[in-house]
């Protein structure tokens, strides 16, 4: 499926604007993602900007949307699926295996505390005694007007 104007133009502002958010330079940008995608350019991320042309990758958008941190609003703007039907029933079929191996886990105890241990430490077995290293002094009473 083939953008339209005025998708590119809205895909264009948004990736602007997210780029503005941020206080990040077209190259700043780049830098950032180049490591995953080598054939991202300042010249190509211009022209995005400014509706040229639009990313040829669903790859390049997915990137996007992470490196900015949002899910599916620049594939909705420029008018590509943020996931494709395939990989949603990929994905159900790999959850639902997870959840049945987590259901069939048995519950880890908690582990026991010795009692012995605590008996050793003043106060343990004793709420009421004073804790270690503190000093308890008594209260002088108000005097009476």
């Amino acid at each position: 499926m083939k953008p339209t104007p005025e998708q590119r133009e809205a895909f264009g502002s948004r990736l602007r604007a997210l780029r503005d958010e941020r206080s990040l330079t077209l190259q700043q940008v780049v830098d950032a993602l180049r490591p995953r995608d080598g054939s991202l350019t300042v010249a190509k991320l211009s022209a995005w900007e400014r509706a040229e042309y639009g990313p040829r990758s669903r790859e390049s958008i997915d990137l996007l949307e992470e490196f900015f941190g949002v899910d599916g609003e620049l594939h909705m703007r420029f008018g590509s699926p943020a996931a494709q039907p395939s990989q949603i029933e990929a994905l159900e079929a790999r959850v639902a295996d997870l959840e049945a191996r987590v259901a069939a886990l048995e519950p880890v105890r908690p582990k026991e505390r010795h009692l012995r241990a605590a008996s050793s430490r003043k106060g343990a077995l004793d709420p009421g005694a004073p804790k270690r290293g503190t000093t308890v002094r008594p209260v002088a009473a108000d005097p009476e007007p």
